[in-house]
Formats: structure tokens, sequence, C-alpha cells
């Protein structure tokens, strides 16, 4: 293509659970699935209804999980990224996001 064509950037998402103990990590117990669903038309609003993800992820309790945006075209764009899990625990579930990125993005704002 010309020179001066902008190329399509890639965006990797990777979310981190964080586990309290050893026994938390060995544990088979149900519960702590874990999952990144992607959107693109929700202007960074909250997500009440999972429903036309740009990206949906599949649960499980892996301790990572990551997602790859490709193609994205030159330009701003917003995404909201939902943290989704399958089965609450009592305790709750700590995580950790981190984007990895071959173009400029920057975090908005955070809901909970």
């Amino acid at each position: 293509g010309p020179k001066n064509e902008e190329k399509k950037g890639i965006v990797w998402i990777l979310l981190s659970r964080h586990y309290r103990n050893k026994s938390e990590l060995l544990s088979t117990s149900k519960g702590g699935f874990l999952t990144l669903h992607v959107y693109d038309r929700r202007n960074g609003r909250l997500v009440l209804y999972p429903e036309n993800a740009k990206k949906r992820g599949i649960y499980s309790n892996n301790p990572h999980v990551l997602c790859a945006l490709n193609d994205i075209p030159p330009g701003k764009h917003k995404y909201t990224l939902v943290v989704s899990a399958c089965e609450k625990k009592k305790q709750g579930l700590d995580y950790s996001l981190t984007v990895y990125s071959t173009i400029h993005c920057k975090p908005v704002s955070t809901i909970k």
C-alpha cells in the first residue's frame, strides 16, 4: 500500500486472576470461572446484558485469559471491557487487567 497509509493495530488484553493462598490455587471446587468480553458499540457505558459483544470470552478457571483484538483501524475507538464470573464465590475474585498494544491506548474510566 501507499507509504503514508497507517497500519492497523493489534491489542492484547490479559486477565490475570490473583489467588489469596496456595489452597485456593489448588482447589477443584466449583466457582471462580472468569472470562473477558469486549464491546465496541457501548461508548464506554455500563453493560447490563451480555449481548452483541465484539469478542466473547470462554469461561475458565485458568489463572490467565488472553483476548486479542486484531486489525484495529487507525483512529479513536472506545471499547468496554467486561470481566464476568460464571459462578460468584463467597469471598469474591481478585484480578488485574494488562493491555499490550501495537498502537496507542489509554484507559478512560472504570465502572464497578
